[in-house]
């Protein structure tokens, strides 16, 4: 068995502690060759590397992932070898760790990558501090196309979810197995929820309720510390940090371990605490905002069903969350409060501004760039998580850079929806009151005139003549700018499209003639085929009278 390793270090003292040379002479025991990759330590400190490692230093930049990518560029033909292990200095080696026992159930595995431990926190991922990559993996296509596209990133939630979670989903999506050494067990589960009961974990109890399998939601290396040590003599650094009763276990074991674990909690726990520099994802008990990987994993999440009002946003431009929020101020009842974003720093920059946001439950999802608000929000519909509100709003972070009217309108629609508490409350109270209300819509941006078809026409009636419209009910009615407020069971027939994000082309900045645009004019056809109302914030005690509107303009169009 032909092993090479590539090991990641950090320290603030640019030394290597007694913890990282016991860990590296335990490699060399099984490999045959151990690069280490430094972004902190100081040359005098080299000459106590064991003979097998050769070490490189960096700058310190990119967090663990980018000295993986840096080690494994350092070896010429990785293919010669049986199994690449990437490891880091996270994590404390007992007296009595052995690495032979890990690889022994490593080898065992049918995993083509085996973790240590696994997760499911946001999405499946093995976690990255210990991982083996077996002969199938090393000779697949995915290694070279996953560490050629490794890059620096400032944000280490950006890392973890795009290198840690990233690395294991895509590795899933070339059909390699992924999975973990560490196998939960019943005894693990109760483990695990008598954790999260003495930490206060109140949404992991919450979800235990359903299934005690949401408890792998939570950290394994966090709520079931004891039961990973006790199997694999190893102990990440942060638990011990943040558990009293890690550091007594561990010291009651007495010898060095006792003080080996004085000397972390003396001269480093407090500098990597602050720094969160091996912090587990996000502790999701603190923050009424989640975040999840994309629609799917927050589909099959549990969504607190107490409230019966919604809105939908897709924030494409960051810049305009807080003019938005200024807005959602104004809505007087509980609600859900779902965000598509394009991208994971967006996700987390998302998180942190809404962090006293307490109007609402905060549901962030991350989405492609396809389809304009549309695709987002028809990947959310989809799934049914919004089947059960009786009143959602519709908006997005619209701008119209091509027109100089385009702020002016954006405020004007977010003005009309979401304007005062009091006309909020009207619109609510219309869905509540009224079974049969479909939607409710800006008064200045619907339009019926035939000049606003653009490029859409063919594609409209393809659409509504699939979802049971006959060709006499098709007729060009809309709200342009796509932001209203509806009642889902109006709009249900669009769930017979089966439409994804794939059927969407890839953003080009198009003003018109995409699906998106086309969608953009069925919501109101679709409503009033299924004999739903369709009202204006002018005047919500009549039907809208079409012929009011021929000669309607807006100023962006």
């Amino acid at each position: 068995m032909r092993r090479i390793a590539v090991f990641a270090h950090y320290d603030k003292d640019a030394i290597l502690s007694n913890n990282v040379l016991k860990l590296l002479t335990h490699l060399e025991t099984v490999c045959d060759r151990i690069i280490m990759v430094s972004t902190n330590l100081n040359n005098d400190q080299l000459k106590l590397l064991p003979p097998k490692v050769e070490c490189y230093v960096r700058e310190n930049v990119g967090y663990d992932f980018y000295s993986y990518k840096h080690g494994i560029e350092r070896i010429d033909n990785v293919y010669i070898y049986d199994e690449l292990i990437l490891l880091n200095d996270s994590f404390f080696v007992s007296s009595s760790f052995s690495i032979d026992k890990v690889l022994r159930i490593v080898d065992e595995s049918i995993y083509d990558i085996c973790g240590l431990v696994d997760s499911y926190q946001f999405n499946y991922h093995v976690q990255s501090f210990f991982v083996v990559l077996k002969k199938e993996a090393l000779v697949s296509v995915w290694f070279k196309n996953f560490w050629d596209n490794v890059s620096v990133l400032d944000k280490k939630m950006d890392i973890i979810f795009k290198y840690e979670i990233g690395m294991s989903q895509s590795a899933i999506s070339h059909s390699l197995l992924v999975g973990s050494c560490f196998k939960w067990s019943t005894k693990s589960y109760r483990h695990a929820l008598l954790n999260s009961y003495k930490n206060k974990n109140w949404k992991l109890i919450v979800l235990s309720f359903f299934s005690l399998k949401y408890l792998r939601e939570g950290n394994a290396c966090h709520l079931l510390w004891k039961d990973i040590y006790d199997q694999f003599a190893i102990c990440k650094w942060e638990a011990v940090r943040d558990y009293p009763e890690a550091i007594e276990y561990i010291k009651n074991k007495g010898g060095e371990d006792a003080l080996e674990v004085e000397a972390y909690m003396m001269n480093k726990a407090s500098f990597y605490k602050e720094k969160k520099i091996d912090d587990v994802l996000i502790d999701s008990s603190q923050t009424s905002t989640q975040l999840f990987f994309s629609v799917e994993n927050l589909s099959s999440r549990l969504i607190d069903d107490s409230n019966q009002t919604a809105v939908v946003l897709h924030l494409f431009y960051m810049e305009l969350l807080e003019e938005i929020v200024s807005y959602l101020r104004n809505i007087p009842v509980n609600f859900d409060l779902y965000i598509s974003v394009v991208s994971l720093g967006a996700a987390f920059e998302v998180e942190k501004k809404l962090k006293r946001f307490t109007n609402a439950n905060v549901y962030v999802y991350c989405v492609e760039n396809k389809g304009r608000d549309v695709a987002p929000f028809l990947s959310l519909f989809n799934t049914g998580i919004l089947d059960r509100y009786k009143s959602i709003c519709k908006v997005h972070s619209k701008k119209s850079l091509y027109s100089t009217q385009g702020t002016n309108w954006r405020q004007h629609i977010y003005g009309e929806l979401l304007g005062s508490t009091s006309g909020v409350l009207s619109i609510i109270n219309q869905f509540k009151n009224d079974s049969r209300m479909g939607i409710i819509g800006p008064e200045q941006s619907y339009l019926i005139n035939e000049e606003f078809w653009g490029a859409n026409k063919e594609k409209v009636e393809e659409i509504c003549l699939k979802v049971g419209l006959t060709p006499e009910e098709i007729s060009l009615r809309f709200f342009a700018g796509t932001m209203f407020w509806f009642n889902p069971k109006a709009i249900s027939a669009l769930k017979k499209l089966n439409i994804t994000t794939e059927d969407f082309d890839s953003e080009k900045g198009l003003q018109d003639g995409t699906l998106a645009h086309a969608l953009e004019r069925v919501f109101v056809p679709i409503a009033r085929h299924n004999r739903y109302k369709i009202l204006s914030v002018e005047d919500l005690e009549m039907e809208l009278q079409d012929e009011k509107y021929i000669n309607r303009r807006v100023p962006v169009l």
